[in-house]
């Protein structure tokens, strides 16, 4: 596919991007996160992608991520706070500069622990197969006069 975003650009905007906005004081997980992490962290996980054919050769992409944030002894205020900050990553900018939109952000708190859910959604164009035009055409055939005298 041509023009196609990859979802590890993705991740590479959302950390680049909690790294501007929070710091060298957090670390970022992308991968799996093991027992005895760094605190404060965040973690940013994948949901199940969606792709969509539309007309021609268009495709929709819906992707989805949630930010797990991870604090020692963290409050309420403290987690709040946090949420409205995330909301920074409405623009994210692509290493080739592309700027791309989130949409349908939320925050919630389980278990002391600040969810932001964050969708990223685009278009991605498959390059159509060229196929060989036709040299020459030769018809063979005559006029069937169905005409009655």
């Amino acid at each position: 596919m041509n023009n196609m975003i990859c979802l590890n650009d993705i991740l590479d905007a959302i950390s680049i991007k909690l790294n501007q906005i929070f710091g060298d004081k957090y670390t970022i997980y992308t991968n799996s996160i093991e027992q005895g992490f760094n605190m404060p962290c965040f973690y940013i996980k994948q949901l199940p992608e969606n792709r969509y054919k539309k007309v021609g050769n268009r495709y929709y992409n819906e992707t989805s991520f949630v930010i797990h944030v991870f604090l020692e002894k963290a409050t309420i205020e403290e987690l709040n706070e946090i949420g409205q900050e995330l909301y920074e990553l409405e623009y994210i900018e692509l290493l080739n500069k592309e700027l791309l939109r989130g949409s349908s952000m939320k925050t919630e708190i389980v278990d002391n622990v600040l969810e932001f859910f964050i969708d990223y959604n685009f278009y991605t164009f498959k390059q159509a197969t060229l196929v060989d035009s036709m040299q020459n055409v030769t018809i063979d055939g005559e006029v069937k006069n169905s005409a009655k005298k």
